[in-house]
């Protein structure tokens, strides 16, 4: 029976992940390991395809999560399920220990693309409401400036000058 997902993984794909993960280029990639970007390009492609990821960098992403479940040492990786037998604890059940040992990555979704990067217009009624808007806040905004000047000079006003004798 062949080996599946990360396990299928050879050295050089395994490279090639971990340097998309650290946000390198096909060329910089390349340059860093002393192969061709075509060969770059395949090896991605390859570990892709293994991990069943969508792209280099949610396959890139699994191999770095896998890679550190698996630094976790073995005997605190199942420490939980010694502990749920004590009926004292309020540790997580066994089950659930289990199905996160189970855990799999749900499929990469691209964000929504931004209307104004693919050329739409926008629009106008919205356009013409925020002028409105905004030319209002203006008005009401020099309409309250008179009064509130006013009662400042009024206050000042009504200060008494200190004179130095």
């Amino acid at each position: 029976m062949g080996k599946t997902g990360f396990e299928a993984l050879s050295r050089r794909e395994r490279e090639v992940l971990r340097a998309v993960s650290r946000g390198l280029s096909t060329p910089e990639i390349a340059h860093e390991l002393g192969l061709s970007e075509n060969t770059v390009n395949g090896y991605a492609n390859a570990a892709k395809q293994k991990v069943g990821a969508p792209n280099r960098r949610h396959a890139a992403y699994m191999l770095s999560a896998h890679e550190a479940a698996q630094s976790i040492p073995q005997e605190l990786r199942y420490q939980n399920q010694r502990i749920a037998s004590a009926p004292e604890t309020d540790a997580v059940p066994v089950s659930h220990w289990v199905e996160e040992e189970r855990a799999t990555f749900a499929p990469f979704e691209p964000m929504a693309e931004d209307p104004v990067e693919r050329g739409a217009k926008p629009d106008p009624l919205r356009t013409t409401m925020l002028i409105a808007l905004i030319t209002m806040a203006i008005v009401i905004l020099l309409l309250a400036l008179r009064p509130l000047a006013d009662s400042a000079a009024a206050v000042a006003n009504s200060i008494d000058p200190i004179t130095f004798e």
